[in-house]
């Protein structure tokens, strides 16, 4: 039996840019963010590097994020 080859993810560039505005949130690591896409951080790093994709300095200190805790499974039996 042989394994299908893992393809890889295209992503647009407006999912990237919002990627990256999250990682960029006080008190968000890049990790964090990064787990919650299934994408390696390394990843992240070079999007946050690139212009194209990294908000501007004003607009990442005043970016408007999703709840997180709405993309969080429930881990503690508490939910």
């Amino acid at each position: 039996m042989t394994k299908k080859p893992r393809r890889r993810r295209v992503w647009a560039d407006d999912e990237k840019r919002m990627i990256c505005r999250q990682a960029l949130v006080a008190g968000v690591s890049v990790s964090q963010v990064a787990r919650r896409y299934d994408v390696n951080a390394n990843l992240v790093f070079n999007w946050l590097r690139d212009v194209r994709y990294a908000p501007p300095e004003a607009e990442a200190e005043a970016a408007v994020t999703p709840d997180l805790q709405a993309n969080r499974p429930c881990r503690s039996g508490s939910c």
